[in-house]
Protein backbone atom coordinates (compact mmCIF):
# COMPACT_ATOMS: atom_id res chain seq x y z
CA UNK A 1 0.00 0.00 0.00
CA UNK A 2 1.62 3.54 -0.96
CA UNK A 3 0.27 6.32 1.49
CA UNK A 4 0.40 10.12 0.62
CA UNK A 5 -0.63 12.60 3.25
CA UNK A 6 -0.60 16.45 3.45
CA UNK A 7 -0.70 17.56 6.66
CA UNK A 8 -3.17 21.16 6.87
CA UNK A 9 -1.41 21.50 10.87
CA UNK A 10 2.42 21.34 12.03
CA UNK A 11 2.99 18.04 13.15
CA UNK A 12 6.63 18.19 15.18
CA UNK A 13 9.28 18.13 12.63
CA UNK A 14 7.28 16.66 9.54
CA UNK A 15 6.35 18.62 6.31
CA UNK A 16 3.47 20.85 6.26
CA UNK A 17 1.20 21.62 3.77
CA UNK A 18 3.02 19.46 1.52
CA UNK A 19 2.46 16.02 0.05
CA UNK A 20 4.95 13.33 1.18
CA UNK A 21 4.63 9.42 0.94
CA UNK A 22 5.29 6.39 2.27
CA UNK A 23 4.87 2.45 1.89
CA UNK A 24 3.21 -0.06 4.09
CA UNK A 25 3.31 -3.85 3.73
CA UNK A 26 1.51 -5.98 6.10
CA UNK A 27 3.75 -8.70 7.83
CA UNK A 28 1.00 -9.90 10.16
CA UNK A 29 -2.02 -8.90 12.36
CA UNK A 30 -0.40 -8.34 15.66
CA UNK A 31 1.19 -5.75 16.52
CA UNK A 32 4.49 -7.35 18.39
CA UNK A 33 5.66 -10.81 19.21
CA UNK A 34 5.37 -11.68 22.83
CA UNK A 35 7.26 -14.93 23.64
CA UNK A 36 6.90 -17.26 26.60
CA UNK A 37 9.26 -19.83 28.58
CA UNK A 38 7.13 -21.95 31.34
CA UNK A 39 8.34 -23.60 33.61
CA UNK A 40 6.25 -25.90 35.84
CA UNK A 41 6.35 -26.78 38.89
CA UNK A 42 6.10 -30.49 39.98
CA UNK A 43 2.20 -31.99 39.68
CA UNK A 44 1.30 -28.41 38.87
CA UNK A 45 -0.39 -28.31 35.71
CA UNK A 46 -0.06 -25.44 33.17
CA UNK A 47 -2.03 -22.63 32.95
CA UNK A 48 -5.13 -23.99 30.76
CA UNK A 49 -8.14 -22.82 28.29
CA UNK A 50 -11.44 -22.06 30.02
CA UNK A 51 -15.00 -22.29 28.81
CA UNK A 52 -16.68 -18.76 30.70
CA UNK A 53 -19.82 -17.45 29.66
CA UNK A 54 -20.06 -19.18 26.42
CA UNK A 55 -16.80 -18.24 25.10
CA UNK A 56 -13.78 -20.40 25.11
CA UNK A 57 -10.59 -18.09 26.23
CA UNK A 58 -6.34 -19.32 26.37
CA UNK A 59 -3.52 -17.32 27.37
CA UNK A 60 -2.38 -17.12 23.73
CA UNK A 61 -5.77 -15.76 22.97
CA UNK A 62 -6.21 -13.14 25.24
CA UNK A 63 -2.65 -11.70 24.67
CA UNK A 64 -3.36 -11.94 20.86
CA UNK A 65 -6.71 -10.22 20.84
CA UNK A 66 -4.44 -6.99 22.98
CA UNK A 67 -2.23 -7.66 20.10
CA UNK A 68 0.26 -10.08 20.45
CA UNK A 69 2.10 -12.79 18.87
CA UNK A 70 2.25 -15.67 21.59
CA UNK A 71 5.21 -18.25 21.09
CA UNK A 72 6.61 -20.38 23.17
CA UNK A 73 10.46 -19.53 23.98
CA UNK A 74 12.59 -22.59 25.13
CA UNK A 75 11.82 -26.17 26.37
CA UNK A 76 10.00 -26.62 29.90
CA UNK A 77 11.53 -27.38 32.89
CA UNK A 78 10.13 -29.09 36.00
CA UNK A 79 10.78 -27.46 39.20
CA UNK A 80 10.83 -30.04 42.46
CA UNK A 81 8.32 -28.92 45.37
CA UNK A 82 9.01 -25.83 47.20
CA UNK A 83 10.08 -25.49 50.90
CA UNK A 84 7.30 -26.43 53.29
CA UNK A 85 6.23 -23.08 53.74
CA UNK A 86 5.71 -22.02 50.17
CA UNK A 87 7.84 -20.11 47.82
CA UNK A 88 9.41 -17.03 48.33
CA UNK A 89 10.37 -14.40 46.02
CA UNK A 90 14.05 -14.83 46.81
CA UNK A 91 13.72 -18.63 45.70
CA UNK A 92 11.81 -17.88 42.57
CA UNK A 93 13.75 -15.17 41.76
CA UNK A 94 16.97 -17.06 41.88
CA UNK A 95 15.42 -20.50 39.99
CA UNK A 96 14.36 -18.00 37.03
CA UNK A 97 17.61 -16.65 37.10
CA UNK A 98 19.19 -19.81 36.93
CA UNK A 99 16.81 -21.49 34.20
CA UNK A 100 16.00 -18.66 31.90
CA UNK A 101 16.71 -20.02 28.21
CA UNK A 102 16.00 -16.38 27.03
CA UNK A 103 18.07 -13.63 26.73
CA UNK A 104 17.80 -11.71 29.70
CA UNK A 105 20.95 -9.18 29.16
CA UNK A 106 18.95 -6.77 26.92
CA UNK A 107 15.18 -5.51 26.57
CA UNK A 108 12.89 -7.89 24.13
CA UNK A 109 9.68 -9.56 24.18
CA UNK A 110 10.56 -12.85 26.04
CA UNK A 111 8.76 -13.36 29.34
CA UNK A 112 9.11 -16.30 32.11
CA UNK A 113 6.00 -17.47 33.53
CA UNK A 114 6.65 -19.87 36.42
CA UNK A 115 3.46 -22.10 37.37
CA UNK A 116 3.75 -23.07 41.02
CA UNK A 117 2.01 -24.29 43.82
CA UNK A 118 2.06 -21.49 46.72
CA UNK A 119 4.17 -18.66 47.81
CA UNK A 120 4.71 -18.06 51.24
CA UNK A 121 2.41 -15.63 52.60
CA UNK A 122 -1.19 -16.73 52.12
CA UNK A 123 -3.83 -15.79 49.41
CA UNK A 124 -1.03 -14.38 46.66
CA UNK A 125 -1.95 -15.48 43.46
CA UNK A 126 0.32 -13.95 41.58
CA UNK A 127 3.70 -12.19 41.62
CA UNK A 128 5.73 -9.75 39.02
CA UNK A 129 9.31 -9.41 39.91
CA UNK A 130 12.69 -8.46 38.54
CA UNK A 131 15.33 -10.84 37.13
CA UNK A 132 17.70 -8.50 36.99
CA UNK A 133 18.14 -4.80 39.13
CA UNK A 134 18.88 -2.86 35.37
CA UNK A 135 16.37 -5.39 33.09
CA UNK A 136 13.14 -5.24 34.74
CA UNK A 137 9.73 -7.25 34.23
CA UNK A 138 11.02 -9.70 33.23
CA UNK A 139 9.26 -13.17 34.91
CA UNK A 140 6.11 -13.76 36.82
CA UNK A 141 4.45 -16.54 39.28
CA UNK A 142 1.34 -17.72 39.07
CA UNK A 143 -0.20 -19.23 42.06
CA UNK A 144 -2.34 -22.67 41.24
CA UNK A 145 -3.14 -23.78 44.53
CA UNK A 146 -4.11 -20.51 46.21
CA UNK A 147 -7.67 -21.25 45.29
CA UNK A 148 -8.08 -24.75 45.42
CA UNK A 149 -9.43 -25.04 49.34
CA UNK A 150 -11.85 -21.88 48.51
CA UNK A 151 -15.29 -23.80 48.68
CA UNK A 152 -16.25 -20.16 48.52
CA UNK A 153 -15.49 -19.89 44.80
CA UNK A 154 -17.32 -21.97 42.23
CA UNK A 155 -15.16 -24.52 40.69
CA UNK A 156 -15.57 -23.29 36.93
CA UNK A 157 -14.61 -19.13 38.54
CA UNK A 158 -11.15 -21.05 40.02
CA UNK A 159 -9.79 -22.07 36.30
CA UNK A 160 -11.14 -18.39 35.09
CA UNK A 161 -9.35 -16.73 38.05
CA UNK A 162 -6.06 -19.06 37.71
CA UNK A 163 -6.12 -17.77 33.80
CA UNK A 164 -6.49 -14.16 34.69
CA UNK A 165 -3.95 -13.87 37.03
CA UNK A 166 -1.52 -15.47 34.34
CA UNK A 167 -2.61 -12.06 32.28
CA UNK A 168 -2.45 -10.16 35.06
CA UNK A 169 1.05 -10.66 36.01
CA UNK A 170 2.00 -10.56 32.44
CA UNK A 171 0.07 -7.24 32.14
CA UNK A 172 2.26 -5.95 34.76
CA UNK A 173 5.39 -7.39 32.86
CA UNK A 174 4.44 -5.14 30.18
CA UNK A 175 4.61 -2.09 32.28
CA UNK A 176 0.62 -1.93 32.93
CA UNK A 177 -0.68 -1.00 36.70
CA UNK A 178 -3.48 -2.07 38.40
CA UNK A 179 -7.06 -0.31 37.49
CA UNK A 180 -7.81 0.48 41.14
CA UNK A 181 -4.74 2.08 42.05
CA UNK A 182 -4.85 6.13 43.16
CA UNK A 183 -3.13 7.23 40.80
CA UNK A 184 -5.33 5.13 37.86
CA UNK A 185 -9.04 5.90 39.75
CA UNK A 186 -10.28 3.18 38.04
CA UNK A 187 -12.04 0.35 39.88
CA UNK A 188 -15.04 0.35 38.00
CA UNK A 189 -13.26 -1.62 35.32
CA UNK A 190 -13.41 -4.80 34.18
CA UNK A 191 -9.55 -5.04 32.62
CA UNK A 192 -7.88 -8.45 34.12
CA UNK A 193 -5.75 -5.82 35.70
CA UNK A 194 -8.21 -5.05 38.03
CA UNK A 195 -9.23 -7.54 41.51
CA UNK A 196 -12.99 -8.79 41.06
CA UNK A 197 -12.89 -7.93 44.99
CA UNK A 198 -11.53 -4.46 44.63
CA UNK A 199 -14.38 -4.08 41.75
CA UNK A 200 -16.62 -0.81 41.81
CA UNK A 201 -15.45 -0.47 45.64
CA UNK A 202 -16.00 -4.31 46.78
CA UNK A 203 -18.88 -6.66 47.12
CA UNK A 204 -19.39 -6.98 43.58
CA UNK A 205 -17.77 -10.05 42.94
CA UNK A 206 -20.34 -11.32 41.17
CA UNK A 207 -21.68 -8.73 39.34
CA UNK A 208 -17.69 -8.35 38.06
CA UNK A 209 -17.45 -11.68 36.90
CA UNK A 210 -20.80 -11.59 35.04
CA UNK A 211 -19.46 -9.14 32.91
CA UNK A 212 -16.00 -10.02 32.56
CA UNK A 213 -14.68 -11.07 28.89
CA UNK A 214 -10.91 -11.09 29.30
CA UNK A 215 -10.75 -7.70 27.54
CA UNK A 216 -8.14 -4.84 28.21
CA UNK A 217 -9.10 -1.24 28.55
CA UNK A 218 -8.45 1.11 25.66
CA UNK A 219 -6.02 3.01 27.15
CA UNK A 220 -4.19 -0.19 28.14
CA UNK A 221 -4.49 -1.66 24.47
CA UNK A 222 -3.44 1.34 23.21
CA UNK A 223 -0.24 1.29 25.46
CA UNK A 224 0.63 -2.15 24.77
CA UNK A 225 0.73 -1.83 20.89
CA UNK A 226 1.88 1.42 20.20
CA UNK A 227 3.83 3.00 23.32
CA UNK A 228 7.05 3.16 22.68
CA UNK A 229 9.58 0.14 22.65
CA UNK A 230 11.70 0.61 26.02
CA UNK A 231 8.19 1.75 28.02
CA UNK A 232 6.72 -1.76 26.79
CA UNK A 233 8.84 -4.00 26.66
CA UNK A 234 10.34 -5.99 29.93
CA UNK A 235 13.90 -5.46 30.19
CA UNK A 236 13.00 -1.92 29.67
CA UNK A 237 11.52 1.14 31.17
CA UNK A 238 10.90 0.96 35.39
CA UNK A 239 7.64 -0.57 36.20
CA UNK A 240 5.11 2.01 36.79
CA UNK A 241 7.10 4.89 35.34
CA UNK A 242 4.78 5.47 32.67
CA UNK A 243 1.29 7.26 33.19
CA UNK A 244 -0.59 6.60 30.41
CA UNK A 245 -3.31 6.25 31.87
CA UNK A 246 -3.46 10.12 32.98
CA UNK A 247 -6.19 12.43 31.30
CA UNK A 248 -5.72 14.93 28.96
CA UNK A 249 -4.09 17.58 31.63
CA UNK A 250 -2.23 14.79 32.91
CA UNK A 251 -3.74 14.86 36.25
CA UNK A 252 -5.48 12.07 38.27
CA UNK A 253 -9.70 11.91 38.39
CA UNK A 254 -10.78 8.91 40.64
CA UNK A 255 -14.08 7.69 39.66
CA UNK A 256 -15.47 7.56 42.76
CA UNK A 257 -15.36 10.49 45.51
CA UNK A 258 -12.45 10.34 48.11
CA UNK A 259 -12.86 10.69 52.35
CA UNK A 260 -11.12 10.83 55.11
CA UNK A 261 -10.39 7.40 56.80
CA UNK A 262 -11.69 8.22 60.01
CA UNK A 263 -10.98 6.40 63.20
CA UNK A 264 -8.01 5.08 62.24
CA UNK A 265 -4.11 6.27 62.91
CA UNK A 266 -1.15 6.04 60.29
CA UNK A 267 1.76 6.90 61.78
CA UNK A 268 5.24 6.49 59.98
CA UNK A 269 8.37 6.16 62.28
CA UNK A 270 11.49 7.31 61.15
CA UNK A 271 15.18 5.28 61.50
CA UNK A 272 16.09 5.97 64.78
CA UNK A 273 18.93 8.10 63.76
CA UNK A 274 17.36 9.64 61.22
CA UNK A 275 20.90 11.60 59.60
CA UNK A 276 22.08 9.12 57.36
CA UNK A 277 25.65 8.24 55.79
CA UNK A 278 25.37 8.75 52.24
CA UNK A 279 24.54 5.29 50.22
CA UNK A 280 23.19 3.84 53.66
CA UNK A 281 19.87 1.86 52.90
CA UNK A 282 16.83 3.23 54.28
CA UNK A 283 13.69 1.13 55.81
CA UNK A 284 10.91 2.91 57.65
CA UNK A 285 7.61 1.16 60.01
CA UNK A 286 4.00 1.95 59.47
CA UNK A 287 1.40 1.73 61.91
CA UNK A 288 -1.98 1.92 61.57
CA UNK A 289 -4.17 2.15 64.96
CA UNK A 290 -7.28 1.10 65.27
CA UNK A 291 -9.18 4.18 67.00
CA UNK A 292 -13.01 3.37 66.19
CA UNK A 293 -13.50 2.09 69.67
CA UNK A 294 -14.82 -1.33 68.53
CA UNK A 295 -13.19 -4.36 67.17
CA UNK A 296 -12.52 -4.12 63.14
CA UNK A 297 -11.64 -6.25 60.98
CA UNK A 298 -8.88 -5.83 58.38
CA UNK A 299 -6.55 -7.63 55.63
CA UNK A 300 -4.00 -8.82 57.29
CA UNK A 301 -1.22 -7.77 54.23
CA UNK A 302 -2.88 -3.84 54.27
CA UNK A 303 0.16 -2.62 55.09
CA UNK A 304 2.18 -5.10 53.04
CA UNK A 305 4.00 -2.24 50.54
CA UNK A 306 4.04 -5.03 47.93
CA UNK A 307 0.23 -5.30 47.83
CA UNK A 308 -0.48 -1.85 46.93
CA UNK A 309 -3.06 -0.30 49.29
CA UNK A 310 0.04 1.92 50.79
CA UNK A 311 2.07 4.35 48.72
CA UNK A 312 4.96 6.28 49.73
CA UNK A 313 5.83 9.80 48.62
CA UNK A 314 9.25 11.26 49.22
CA UNK A 315 10.13 14.15 48.50
CA UNK A 316 13.76 16.17 48.24
CA UNK A 317 13.07 19.13 50.05
CA UNK A 318 13.70 22.33 47.93
CA UNK A 319 12.84 20.25 44.76
CA UNK A 320 9.24 21.19 44.81
CA UNK A 321 8.28 17.51 43.30
CA UNK A 322 8.15 14.63 44.80
CA UNK A 323 7.79 10.65 43.88
CA UNK A 324 5.84 7.74 44.14
CA UNK A 325 8.29 4.77 45.62
CA UNK A 326 7.05 1.16 43.99
CA UNK A 327 8.95 -1.50 44.95
CA UNK A 328 11.12 -4.18 42.55
CA UNK A 329 8.49 -6.71 43.29
CA UNK A 330 4.61 -6.97 43.60
CA UNK A 331 2.11 -8.87 44.82
CA UNK A 332 -1.51 -9.95 43.69
CA UNK A 333 -3.19 -11.14 46.55
CA UNK A 334 -6.59 -12.38 46.70
CA UNK A 335 -9.25 -11.30 49.50
CA UNK A 336 -12.05 -13.91 49.69
CA UNK A 337 -14.27 -15.14 52.61
CA UNK A 338 -11.93 -17.08 54.51
CA UNK A 339 -11.32 -15.84 58.44
CA UNK A 340 -7.70 -15.87 57.73
CA UNK A 341 -7.65 -13.22 55.12
CA UNK A 342 -8.23 -11.26 57.95
CA UNK A 343 -6.47 -9.43 60.95
CA UNK A 344 -9.08 -8.67 64.29
CA UNK A 345 -8.06 -5.31 65.70
CA UNK A 346 -9.63 -4.55 68.99
CA UNK A 347 -9.94 -1.00 69.58
CA UNK A 348 -6.47 0.61 70.41
CA UNK A 349 -4.87 -2.14 69.09
CA UNK A 350 -2.11 -1.35 66.08
CA UNK A 351 -1.20 -3.01 62.54
CA UNK A 352 2.64 -2.90 62.09
CA UNK A 353 4.90 -3.43 59.01
CA UNK A 354 7.96 -2.46 57.73
CA UNK A 355 8.94 -1.45 54.45
CA UNK A 356 12.31 -1.36 52.61
CA UNK A 357 12.10 2.61 50.34
CA UNK A 358 16.58 1.36 49.52
CA UNK A 359 15.97 0.62 46.12
CA UNK A 360 12.71 0.75 43.36
CA UNK A 361 11.87 -0.05 40.60
CA UNK A 362 13.01 3.80 39.65
CA UNK A 363 16.04 2.98 41.33
CA UNK A 364 17.81 4.74 44.45
CA UNK A 365 15.09 7.74 46.14
CA UNK A 366 18.21 8.94 48.19
CA UNK A 367 20.72 8.97 45.83
CA UNK A 368 21.83 12.38 46.44
CA UNK A 369 22.98 14.43 49.78
CA UNK A 370 20.03 16.58 51.45
CA UNK A 371 17.34 17.07 53.38
CA UNK A 372 14.11 14.46 52.41
CA UNK A 373 10.24 14.34 53.68
CA UNK A 374 8.21 10.92 53.54
CA UNK A 375 4.48 10.36 53.68
CA UNK A 376 2.69 7.27 53.66
CA UNK A 377 -1.08 7.28 51.90
CA UNK A 378 -3.42 4.84 52.33
CA UNK A 379 -6.84 4.26 50.60
CA UNK A 380 -9.54 1.57 50.95
CA UNK A 381 -12.85 0.99 48.56
CA UNK A 382 -16.18 1.57 51.15
CA UNK A 383 -19.68 1.95 50.66
CA UNK A 384 -21.74 3.67 52.75
CA UNK A 385 -25.54 3.42 54.14
CA UNK A 386 -26.73 3.91 50.58
CA UNK A 387 -24.21 1.80 48.85
CA UNK A 388 -22.40 4.21 47.20
CA UNK A 389 -18.88 3.59 46.41
CA UNK A 390 -16.32 5.66 47.88
CA UNK A 391 -12.47 5.87 48.61
CA UNK A 392 -11.55 6.30 51.92
CA UNK A 393 -7.45 7.89 52.29
CA UNK A 394 -5.50 8.63 55.29
CA UNK A 395 -2.24 10.30 55.40
CA UNK A 396 0.63 9.35 57.72
CA UNK A 397 2.95 11.79 59.37
CA UNK A 398 5.77 13.26 57.38
CA UNK A 399 9.18 12.12 59.07
CA UNK A 400 12.40 13.83 57.88
CA UNK A 401 15.55 12.31 56.91
CA UNK A 402 18.39 14.06 55.69
CA UNK A 403 21.80 12.12 54.05
CA UNK A 404 24.67 13.36 54.60
CA UNK A 405 27.65 14.33 51.94
CA UNK A 406 30.33 11.33 51.75
CA UNK A 407 32.91 12.81 54.62
CA UNK A 408 36.37 10.82 53.03
CA UNK A 409 37.76 9.39 49.88
CA UNK A 410 36.83 6.07 51.13
CA UNK A 411 33.47 6.92 51.77
CA UNK A 412 32.74 8.18 48.05
CA UNK A 413 34.60 4.94 46.64
CA UNK A 414 31.94 3.22 48.89
CA UNK A 415 29.31 4.90 47.49
CA UNK A 416 30.17 4.43 44.24
CA UNK A 417 29.51 0.70 45.18
CA UNK A 418 26.85 1.17 46.91
CA UNK A 419 24.75 2.97 44.50
CA UNK A 420 25.31 -0.45 41.95
CA UNK A 421 21.83 -1.38 40.65
CA UNK A 422 22.95 -5.03 41.93
CA UNK A 423 23.67 -3.55 45.33
CA UNK A 424 20.08 -2.10 45.82
CA UNK A 425 18.52 -5.14 44.64
CA UNK A 426 20.28 -7.08 47.29
CA UNK A 427 19.27 -4.76 50.03
CA UNK A 428 15.70 -4.36 48.26
CA UNK A 429 15.55 -8.60 48.84
CA UNK A 430 16.97 -8.35 52.23
CA UNK A 431 19.72 -10.86 50.81
CA UNK A 432 19.97 -12.79 48.01
CA UNK A 433 22.22 -15.63 47.12
CA UNK A 434 23.05 -15.54 43.52
CA UNK A 435 23.92 -12.46 44.29
CA UNK A 436 27.23 -13.34 45.38
CA UNK A 437 29.56 -10.91 43.79
CA UNK A 438 27.11 -8.05 45.39
CA UNK A 439 27.43 -10.01 48.94
CA UNK A 440 31.36 -10.44 48.90
CA UNK A 441 31.56 -6.24 47.91
CA UNK A 442 29.54 -5.02 50.99
CA UNK A 443 31.27 -7.40 53.34
CA UNK A 444 34.66 -5.79 52.02
CA UNK A 445 32.33 -2.74 52.67
CA UNK A 446 31.50 -3.51 56.39
CA UNK A 447 35.15 -5.01 57.34
CA UNK A 448 36.67 -1.53 56.03
CA UNK A 449 33.69 0.62 58.06
CA UNK A 450 34.02 -1.45 61.11
CA UNK A 451 36.65 -0.63 63.60
CA UNK A 452 35.27 -1.30 67.01
CA UNK A 453 36.88 -3.83 68.53
CA UNK A 454 34.25 -5.43 70.25
CA UNK A 455 33.06 -7.49 66.74
CA UNK A 456 29.68 -5.70 67.63
CA UNK A 457 29.32 -3.19 64.38
CA UNK A 458 28.30 0.34 65.12
CA UNK A 459 28.20 1.86 61.90
CA UNK A 460 25.31 1.72 60.23
CA UNK A 461 25.98 0.50 56.71
CA UNK A 462 27.73 -2.17 58.08
CA UNK A 463 25.00 -3.14 60.40
CA UNK A 464 23.10 -3.40 57.60
CA UNK A 465 24.88 -5.58 55.46
CA UNK A 466 25.25 -8.26 58.32
CA UNK A 467 21.54 -8.02 59.00
CA UNK A 468 21.25 -8.68 55.22
CA UNK A 469 23.34 -11.53 54.93
CA UNK A 470 22.32 -13.05 57.75
CA UNK A 471 19.02 -13.20 56.27
CA UNK A 472 20.61 -14.58 53.36
CA UNK A 473 22.73 -17.12 55.12
CA UNK A 474 19.87 -18.27 57.13
CA UNK A 475 17.29 -19.27 54.04
CA UNK A 476 16.47 -22.44 51.86
CA UNK A 477 17.22 -21.57 48.21
CA UNK A 478 16.37 -23.82 45.62
CA UNK A 479 19.27 -23.58 42.42
CA UNK A 480 19.46 -24.65 39.03
CA UNK A 481 23.32 -25.71 38.12
CA UNK A 482 24.89 -27.74 35.48
CA UNK A 483 21.38 -29.21 34.58
CA UNK A 484 20.55 -30.57 37.94
CA UNK A 485 18.45 -28.90 40.82
CA UNK A 486 20.56 -28.60 44.08
CA UNK A 487 18.81 -27.66 47.53
CA UNK A 488 21.41 -25.36 49.44
CA UNK A 489 20.22 -25.45 53.35
CA UNK A 490 20.26 -22.52 55.41
CA UNK A 491 24.02 -22.02 57.10
CA UNK A 492 22.58 -21.00 60.25
CA UNK A 493 25.95 -21.31 61.93
CA UNK A 494 27.05 -18.01 58.85
CA UNK A 495 24.05 -16.69 59.77
CA UNK A 496 24.67 -16.30 63.13
CA UNK A 497 28.13 -15.02 62.59
CA UNK A 498 26.46 -12.36 61.07
CA UNK A 499 23.77 -12.09 63.32
CA UNK A 500 26.36 -12.02 66.25
CA UNK A 501 27.54 -8.46 64.90
CA UNK A 502 24.94 -6.83 65.49
CA UNK A 503 22.89 -5.57 68.91
CA UNK A 504 19.80 -3.32 69.70
CA UNK A 505 22.33 -0.11 70.11
CA UNK A 506 23.83 -1.14 66.13
CA UNK A 507 20.38 -1.38 64.96
CA UNK A 508 19.50 2.08 65.35
CA UNK A 509 20.08 2.44 61.98
CA UNK A 510 16.67 1.27 61.40
CA UNK A 511 13.28 2.00 62.35
CA UNK A 512 12.05 0.42 65.48
CA UNK A 513 9.67 -1.59 63.87
CA UNK A 514 12.41 -2.86 62.00
CA UNK A 515 14.59 -2.90 65.01
CA UNK A 516 11.88 -5.21 67.46
CA UNK A 517 11.39 -7.74 64.39
CA UNK A 518 15.21 -8.16 63.09
CA UNK A 519 16.15 -8.77 67.25
CA UNK A 520 12.93 -11.18 67.50
CA UNK A 521 14.43 -13.15 64.39
CA UNK A 522 18.00 -12.91 65.50
CA UNK A 523 16.79 -14.14 69.01
CA UNK A 524 15.07 -17.32 67.61
CA UNK A 525 18.49 -18.26 65.49
CA UNK A 526 19.99 -17.82 68.43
Amino acid sequence: MRVTLTLDAQLDSLPFRREFGFYLEKTGDAFRRLGIEVELEHGVAPVSHVDFNGVEYTFEDVMKNAGFDVESVGRTNVLPLPPKDGWSEKSLETVMHDLAQSDTSRPNFDLRMLCISYMNRKNVLGVMFDIDGEMQRQGFAVCQSALKNRKDIPDDRRAVKTLQTAVHEAGHALNLAHRFEREVGRADSLSPMNYDWKYRGGGQIDAFWRDFQFKFDKDELAFMRHGSFRDVVPGGAAFHSVRYWADGNGGYSPYVPQAPLHGWDLKLHAPIHNVMHFGQPVTVGLELTNMTGRPQAVPSFLLDQKAGFVQFLIEREGSGQHQHFHPITHRCYDLGAPNDDQTLLPGGAPLTDNANLTFGTSGFPFAEPGNYRIRAVLSIYRRDQNNDVFEQVTLSNAIRLRVSMPQTRDEERDAFNLLQPHIGQYFAFGGLQRLQTAEDTLLEIAERRDRTKSGVVRDPIAAHIHRCAGFNAGRMYLRHINGEFLRQEADQARAKSHFDRLDAESLKCVDEITRQATMTHINAAS
